[in-house]
């Protein structure tokens, strides 16, 4: 492989990750805005900066951008947890572990519910 093909492919492989990055961001507060079956791919689409298209070749179902979005929450939220000793309060071993995901805590937190709990309310209510 040439040097100019390693350059070309890891450009490709940052701008896959950036896309995905924007997708799932977008995914995450459309979700906890209109929980999973007031989302359309459309709007997540909308709000990343690409193509409903190119979305799902990203992610190939609403479901599974939608499990993806729990994952990324899962994985910043338990990511501390192997890190904690007794003398770090919580937000200390996040910023010690994920510094620059600290800052973006609340924002998760707030979107954490409305994307577990979102579609369960109305559920109840449907099922009385």
């Amino acid at each position: 492989m040439t040097q100019g093909a390693v350059k070309t492919t890891g450009k490709r492989s940052r701008a896959v990750s950036a896309k995905k990055k924007a997708i799932l961001s977008a995914a995450l507060d459309t979700f906890s805005q209109f929980g999973f079956h007031g989302t359309r791919l459309e709007q997540i689409a909308e709000l990343a900066g690409v193509s409903k298209t190119n979305l799902l070749y990203y992610f190939p179902s609403k479901e599974a951008l939608y499990i993806a979005v729990l994952r990324q929450i899962l994985d910043i939220w338990l990511a501390p947890l192997k890190a904690f000793r007794e003398d770090f309060a919580p937000l200390a071993a996040i910023k010690r572990v994920h510094p620059s995901e600290a800052g973006s805590l609340t924002r998760l937190s707030a979107g954490f519910a409305p994307v577990l709990y979102g579609d369960a309310g109305r559920r109840a209510a449907v099922n009385g």
